[in-house]
């Protein structure tokens, strides 16, 4: 994907970026059927991996650039969360 197509989504607000985990995944992680370690492919600005690293998940995140997780707006991390983000490029 074209690198200022992809900041361009993400400086407004992206249409799948809802501000909150996704539901489906609320009820995997309230019903048990996630692990203990969780990677998020494409985790954009990080609402599941951080949902899941607030439930005690070792999460981490990778995403094609660093822009969603470090963008426009930081998501807080809670003290207690173990998630590590990652992009496959500089």
């Amino acid at each position: 994907m074209d690198r200022k197509l992809f900041e361009q989504m993400y400086a407004g607000q992206a249409p799948w970026d809802i501000g909150l985990p996704q539901p489906a995944i609320v009820g995997l992680e309230d019903s048990g059927q996630i692990g203990d370690s969780v990677l998020d492919v494409g985790c954009g600005t990080g609402d599941i991996a951080l949902y899941l690293a607030s439930k005690g998940h070792e999460t981490w995140g990778l995403d094609l650039f660093p822009l969603p997780s470090k963008g426009p707006r930081p998501k807080p991390q809670s003290e207690a969360s173990t998630f590590t983000s990652m992009s496959t490029t500089p």
